[in-house]
């Protein structure tokens, strides 16, 4: 068929589906299922209607569902998946991707070859190309639907992995059925290890690739439709990448660079940017979908398939009996095994009848090889239980979900929609009052609009419990803070860094507050610190102690110290903005605002104390980062208003490229600033210590030399008891806190020291220092020391009479 012909019959069938979505809107047909219809209508009317010829050419095979639909199904659906709570849930969608693929494919196998006679390894190649749920089936489904957020993750989840399992599992199967070998021990270890390497493999590729294109786009600063086509390249070359050239799984390698995207890249690029990347996305999956489902229909024979309808009614059963048999036994038993909230009954019979089968099953069917005996009845079993489960599964979800009650509306749903219905109606009556001042709305139909929409829109629930009232309030807060948030580091006001970390605290908070009503909790539960707060400390108590790793820790502190203020400052807008949208909230009254007010005047007080105290420890540094990232902001916020503008008309093409121009110039000036501490000489703090107070001045003068200077922030650990190391520490600013097996020991200030026995040859500390405030410190090794003794009579005098001292 011409390529000009392919291309208007494509342009039909999807003209056609959009135009059916509008026409039966009103059905309670899920979109899917009645684009299947339409197809196996066109089917059999392509049969004896001329006109509709052309369609018989139309054909799903295994190279149209993998390299076209399948990328763009894939890489939409993980791009809106949300990361963390997919790793929260990790562990039972694993055991439903794995263990329960492999017990479905053997039940499904065993029974076929019981029950049809057919050779063991070909019903079991059969129970492995349909035991995977279908992604694109159920994700088209569950997003038309609304599943519940938690079910859509798990069947979300479940159905995008476990494509690679069934995957591999397929082709060792038929490697076996082709050759006619059996497989040994060793060779099922190979498969094992050919399995991890696929899937993972797919995963490390996909999120490399992604990870690299991210980083591109954000140096090179590629405008909106740059960063539209870059996806398009990221979910494609990474697909066929893995499936094509590295043999690992394509949908693992679109999965990882959707999550990478989803979760890293985004917040890379420019303001407006993630919006326009979800709908160019979402208008992408349309089309995939759209023709992916007709195509389906337009490709199942049902003449061919009621020949078989006995056999293909004993795969359905096998299906959904194995489908029970691993969902039931390991979603119960990995939740309890990890400490997970449990999966409800009900939820799991929705996951149980919403295994769909959909394009993917059929393109592995198409892809058996022709000298397999069994190809055809293998490919009419697949394509009879993908029609059962796309025209009886997929319409009674709907149904069965009602049944189960899960359509009803929880408490927090509840006053969601209390709140929604405040601001429609406040909202309504501020037009209406709007239009009746300026003379255009008569009084007597002012009143009976403003009567209507009372009526429609009054409360009709009951006041909420206090405790649901303070935690909907908490989320309404921590809402505020995450979009608060995101706008300043649009502004260049935190990096990305910093942006991530807080993000998580508060996705912590808000996860935490989901389901409890205490909002008199701290910025962190004590069980769940940020990971980029572990983080540092594993590089801090790494490098702290290392002699080699001075430098490096200094540079490192400077760093961390940077960070501190960015996160700092943050808060202290972030309460900010919380407090004023409290002001507003017309719902919140009486307790309820009083207590979060406290709470976020008390978090205020605390960030604001901590700048103040490095503004007092660190002046120079302090005003240096001050100076830079507020021009930067400042220069940021008057170049995005003035895309605004440019948006909204207000200015010309030629005034917004030169005027941005000038402030990107200003932006690209403010290059990071090199951020530096006061130097002082060490000499007056060296004078100190015992141990040099009577030594000659050229001989403190020489050991000035070899101390270096370090910094610590407020709680870091500067010393571990048990721990190695060989440095005196000299406080020169600052305060530090001596601890023995968790007991306080002493406070030490300015010009006081610790680990002076490490300088007589003590390698292990017998105490624990932590800095209660920014604290700067001299260091002196006793390396250094014993290398000036050689030179300095006088210095190692010292340290002998020391060590003699102590014998004593």
């Amino acid at each position: 068929m011409p390529l000009s012909d392919i291309l208007l019959v494509s342009m039909g069938l999807l003209l056609l589906a959009i135009l059916a979505s509008g026409l039966f809107r009103r059905l309670a047909l899920p979109y899917s299922v009645m684009l299947v219809i339409i197809g196996l209508g066109l089917a059999q009317w392509s049969e004896h209607w001329s006109a509709l010829a052309p369609l018989r050419q139309f054909r799903l095979t295994p190279e149209l569902v993998f390299f076209i639909f399948l990328p763009t199904l894939v890489f939409e659906s993980g791009l809106n998946l949300d990361a963390r709570q997919l790793l929260k849930n990790l562990a039972p969608i694993l055991s439903l991707a794995v263990p329960a693929l492999l017990l479905s494919s053997a039940i499904i196998g065993l029974g076929l070859w019981a029950l049809l006679g057919l050779e063991l390894p070909v019903a079991l190649l059969f129970g492995a190309l349909i035991s995977a749920t279908d992604p694109v089936a159920v994700v088209a489904l569950f997003k038309e639907i609304g599943a519940p957020r938690r079910l859509n993750i798990l069947v979300e989840g479940e159905s995008l992995f476990n494509d690679a399992t069934a995957i591999v599992l397929f082709g060792i199967l038929l490697g076996l059925v082709v050759s006619g070998e059996g497989m040994s021990l060793t060779g099922a270890g190979l498969a094992a290890l050919d399995f991890l390497w696929v899937f993972f493999g797919g995963t490390l590729v996909g999120g490399g690739l992604a990870l690299l294109l991210c980083e591109l786009q954000s140096r090179l600063r590629i405008a909106i439709d740059g960063i539209l086509a870059l996806s398009l390249v990221m979910a494609y070359a990474s697909f066929i990448l893995a499936e094509h050239l590295l043999h690992v799984s394509g949908v693992m390698a679109c999965v990882g660079a959707a999550l990478v995207l989803g979760s890293y890249g985004v917040n890379r690029l420019p303001q407006g940017a993630e919006q326009s990347l979800g709908e160019v996305w979402e208008f992408l999956a349309l089309v995939a979908n759209s023709l992916l489902f007709l195509l389906v229909g337009l490709s199942i024979d049902v003449g061919d398939l009621w020949q078989q309808a006995g056999a293909i009614g004993l795969a359905v059963a096998l299906v959904l009996l194995a489908r029970a048999a691993g969902l039931y036994s390991l979603v119960p038993l990995t939740t309890r095994l990890f400490r997970l909230p449990p999966v409800s009954r009900h939820e799991q019979h929705i996951m149980w009848w919403g295994g769909l089968k959909g394009g993917l099953a059929i393109a592995i069917a198409l892809s058996i090889p022709e000298q397999v005996a069994a190809r055809e009845m293998l490919i009419s079993l697949t394509l009879g239980v993908v029609l059962f489960t796309l025209l009886v599964n997929a319409p009674s979800i709907r149904p069965l979900m009602r049944y189960l009650g899960m359509d009803r509306l929880g408490p927090d749903e509840q006053a969601e929609i209390q709140q929604a219905k405040e601001l429609v109606r406040d909202s309504a009556r501020q037009r209406l009052r709007e239009f009746q001042a300026l003379g255009l709305l008569g009084p007597s139909n002012a009143e009976r609009l403003e009567g209507q929409i009372q009526a429609e829109f009054a409360d009709q629930q009951p006041r909420q419990r206090p405790e649901l009232a303070s935690r909907q309030a908490y989320l309404l807060a921590l809402h505020t803070e995450l979009n608060r948030l995101e706008e300043l580091f649009h502004l260049g006001l935190i990096d990305q860094y910093s942006y991530l970390d807080i993000r998580h605290i508060l996705l912590i908070d808000r996860d935490r507050h989901d389901g409890q009503a205490d909002t008199n909790a701290r910025d962190l539960p004590p069980a769940q610190v940020s990971i980029f707060v572990r983080l540092e400390r594993q590089i801090l108590r790494w490098l702290r102690e290392r002699n080699w790793a001075t430098g490096l820790l200094s540079r490192y502190q400077l760093l961390r110290l940077e960070h501190r203020l960015q996160r700092d400052i943050a808060g202290v807008l972030l309460c900010h903005s919380v407090l004023e949208r409290l002001s507003e909230a017309g719902h919140l009254q009486g307790e309820e605002l009083d207590r979060l007010n406290r709470l976020y005047h008390q978090r205020l007080q605390r960030r604001s104390e901590r700048l103040a105290e490095i503004r007092a420890s660190f002046p120079l540094l302090h005003e240096l980062f001050e100076r830079s990232a507020f021009s930067r902001a400042a220069f940021q916020a008057a170049l995005l208003r003035l895309r605004q503008e440019l948006h909204h008309g207000q200015i010309g093409a030629k005034a917004y490229q030169r005027l941005s121009g000038q402030l990107q110039g200003l932006i690209d000036q403010l290059s990071k600033p090199h951020l530096q501490l006061d130097h002082d000489a060490p000499l007056p703090w060296l004078r100190q210590v015992p141990l040099f107070a009577t030594l000659s001045r050229p001989a403190l003068e020489a050991l000035s030399t070899k101390v270096r200077e370090q910094t610590y922030l407020r709680n870091d650990i500067i010393i571990g008891e048990g721990e190695h190391g060989d440095a005196l520490y000299i406080i020169k600013q600052g305060q530090v806190r001596v601890l023995h097996q968790g007991e306080t020991l002493a406070d030490l200030g300015d010009k006081e020291f610790f680990g002076e026995t490490a300088l007589l040859g003590q390698s292990t500390r017998t105490a624990t220092v932590q800095a209660q405030c920014p604290t700067q410190l001299w260091r002196l090794t006793r390396q250094d020391v014993l290398e000036l003794a050689d030179e300095y009579q006088e210095i190692a005098a010292q340290l002998e009479q020391a060590k003699t001292e102590r014998r004593l």
